[in-house]
């Protein structure tokens, strides 16, 4: 599965980008958006080791992987994109948000319940592109990664290669969080 293992440098690297340009405007929510990006970035490091057949991982790769899609994409995004939130209330609602990503992840250990956690990051989202009205730029750069990772839907139906089909769902979860991370970074208003 080289090339599984190989995609998995660009979460990487994605992800390093993020780290390293994302403003911490405030304090707690740039450690959430930072402890989600991290455990990302854990579970792709695995993810190469494991599909590179560098190390036996496998267990741990799923477990990171596991966090990472039940609660670590929804907590970057509520994180990275809280400047945007303009008002007390929807701070609130993005913090009852990222509360639903923890319950589901929890609620993902007893019982398989993914589209609950694909909905809660959806919402997560919708809500911040809704707060990013006032910076257009920003709205469209996320707009386009939030298409670029539900397209992993269809490569997912259309390619039957394994090796394949995990190669571009890196590519396309790489994409987002890259056009992610250039939409946090621009100014609100902008």
């Amino acid at each position: 599965m080289i090339l599984a293992g190989l995609s998995e440098f660009l979460i990487i690297a994605s992800i390093i980008y993020a780290l390293k340009t994302l403003p911490a405007n405030q304090p707690i929510m740039a450690t959430v958006y930072r402890l989600g990006l991290l455990v990302t970035l854990f579970a792709s490091a695995l993810g190469g080791l494991y599909f590179l057949d560098i190390l036996e991982v496998g267990e741990y790769h799923k477990i990171f992987t596991f966090i990472s899609k039940h609660v670590a994409l929804t907590a970057f995004i509520i994180g990275a994109g809280w400047s945007f939130y303009s008002s007390q209330q929807k701070k609130i609602i993005g913090l009852l948000i990222l509360v639903s990503a923890f319950v589901s992840l929890g609620l993902n250990t007893v019982q398989e319940l993914s589209l609950l956690s694909m909905g809660i990051m959806l919402a997560a989202i919708i809500f911040t592109l809704f707060c990013m009205s006032s910076s257009l730029s920003a709205l469209k750069l996320l707009a386009i990664g939030t298409v670029i990772l539900l397209s992993t839907l269809v490569w997912g139906a259309v390619i039957s290669n394994t090796d394949l089909m995990i190669a571009v769902y890196h590519v396309c979860v790489a994409g987002f969080y890259l056009l992610a991370a250039l939409s946090f970074n621009q100014k609100r208003g902008a």
